[in-house]
């Protein structure tokens, strides 16, 4: 007798939670077709995105993507081409919403959308899922556009803003730019590795962790006088010493090897050696005591006294060594995804080399600096946000 009761209310328990899940779904008339939801998250995605492109002002939109609305313009219009292409580019095993958009819809994503998009993502640092609730798009349909925004990006900036030494004249260039503005001559370049943090890679173990005590990439670069890099290598894992991973780029490897004289200007005379009382010195690049001293490669002296000319020479070399170190922290400065990239391996690498080229590009188009080539300290380097930009104009 005392069993019927306890079976009948567990039934009609059942039936009331079935029904009221089935009166709220019909109440809040849920989309019942994948297609009706693609639709209603593209309509919300270019309303949002327009009202920021728009309504925003010069600050707000250098703040939420790290560039002015001029370069943005330059950067849309050099790339507009590419990322026109890549909206009807299928891939086999993926297929969203995105790339299934004809070209006469008037909801699918145009290539001003994608670079904004892009770019919010590399200035806020966040995770692709916050960024794309608040826009209402699938995480993995934002991903595959900064995906392939980057690689467009990369390739488009490789091409046009290629500042690469490629001859002796070129690299006779960048010494006498290094003396000329930090006083210090024959210097081709200087050396440094940047430990970029990450998210540790799946089943990577401790292949990415550093002595800093976090998972890291590194960032292997050679910068010239003006801030600006001359050549870049990412991807070694954070566990290496930066002298390993040197010693295996192209650049390194001639440089450690001393053979670096292909491709160096020959020795020539000191500036100001009217007397030749040095002789014929040769180029060569300077760095910190990571790396090893080797005839084109130079760091500061150890346990020296004050006032002595090894203690001249290394204000003079940490002077000019100064200016990779500044470089580091006007990129990250800018692009505040490098507080911690939470992306594999691939997009990783893909990330920090596109980070790169834009850093040139931005120091090429604006030579005197801007807000994020100046001092930290006063500036504000809070997340972007987008709803306070959004209801401003309201």
């Amino acid at each position: 007798m005392s069993g019927k009761p306890w079976k009948r209310s567990t039934l009609h328990k059942f039936r009331a939670e079935f029904f009221a899940r089935a009166l709220i779904q019909v109440v809040s008339r849920a989309p019942v077709t994948r297609r009706y939801v693609r639709r209603k998250h593209q309509r919300t995605i270019l309303k949002h995105v327009n009202d920021l492109l728009e309504n925003a002002t010069e600050t707000d939109f250098r703040r939420l993507t790290g560039v002015d609305q001029t370069d943005f313009r330059d950067l849309l219009r050099l790339t507009s081409l590419e990322l026109g292409k890549a909206m009807f580019r299928r891939r086999k095993r993926v297929r969203t919403s995105l790339t299934l958009l004809p070209l006469k819809r008037k909801d699918s994503i145009t290539p001003k959308e994608r670079l904004f998009l892009c770019l919010c993502w590399l200035r806020s640092g966040t995770s692709f899922t916050w960024i794309a609730a608040f826009f209402a798009l699938n995480h993995g349909t934002l991903r595959q556009i900064v995906f392939q925004t980057l690689t467009i990006l990369l390739k488009t900036l490789r091409v046009v803003y290629d500042i690469r030494p490629k001859s002796k004249k070129d690299w006779k260039a960048v010494a006498d730019r290094f003396f000329v503005k930090w006083q210090l001559p024959h210097v081709c370049g200087c050396v440094d590795g940047k430990h970029c943090k990450i998210k540790g890679f799946n089943k990577g173990g401790s292949t990415t962790f550093n002595y800093l005590h976090f998972h890291s990439v590194i960032l292997m670069a050679t910068v010239d006088a003006d801030c600006k890099f001359i050549r870049i290598n990412a991807g070694a894992y954070g566990s290496r010493s930066d002298g390993g991973v040197y010693q295996e780029d192209l650049l390194g490897a001639d440089v450690t090897n001393g053979k670096a004289s292909r491709w160096l200007p020959n020795p020539s005379r000191l500036p100001n050696d009217n007397s030749n009382l040095f002789g014929d010195v040769g180029y060569y690049f300077i760095g910190d005591d990571a790396f090893a001293v080797t005839k084109h490669f130079l760091k500061p002296f150890t346990d020296v006294e004050h006032g002595s000319p090894e203690d001249y020479f290394n204000y003079r070399l940490s002077r000019a060594r100064c200016t990779v170190e500044a470089t580091f922290g006007q990129m990250a400065n800018r692009f505040m995804v490098f507080t911690g990239l939470r992306t594999g391996y691939t997009m990783t690498k893909l990330t920090i080399t596109t980070c790169c080229h834009l850093h040139n590009y931005l120091k090429i188009r604006n030579p005197m600096g801007d807000e994020f080539s100046g001092d930290e300290s006063g500036l504000d380097r809070r997340m972007p946000n987008f709803e306070s930009v959004l209801r401003r104009d309201d």
